[in-house]
């Protein structure tokens, strides 16, 4: 399977493959069995992921014990979903998002890259 945009863009780290997944096929409902298989990952790694994911708002269950799926409703979601759509534009070369605006179902929410600094860091 090839790798998601956010795994190409910010590397290769479990976190970022699992939701890197949700995020390109976020109408898709997907078990820790079939995100084991795949991702490459044990299904620990996945599990204990989504985990923090489902807390943060991110994913949800269809079931108590369901599979889980984008939560499309979390503003992040939006967010995410957007500045990935941005970034495989960017790689790919058909579109410079500096200077052209890509109409998209999301294009109400920016995708501005911050960097937070803490004091004494």
């Amino acid at each position: 399977m090839e790798d998601s945009i956010l795994v190409k863009t910010l590397g290769d780290i479990h976190p970022i493959r699992v939701i890197g997944f949700f995020l390109e096929h976020p109408v898709h409902q997907f078990n820790v069995s079939t995100l084991s298989e795949y991702l490459n990952l044990s299904r620990d790694t996945v599990k204990k992921d989504l985990d923090i994911y489902e807390e943060m708002g991110y994913l949800v269950r269809t079931s108590e014990r369901g599979p889980y799926k984008l939560k499309l409703s979390n503003r992040m979601v939006h967010i995410l979903i957007r500045c990935s759509m941005e970034m495989a534009q960017v790689q790919t070369g058909t579109g410079d998002i500096m200077t052209k605006q890509v109409p998209s179902p999301y294009s109400e929410l920016p995708c501005i890259p911050t960097r937070t600094i803490i004091a004494g860091a």
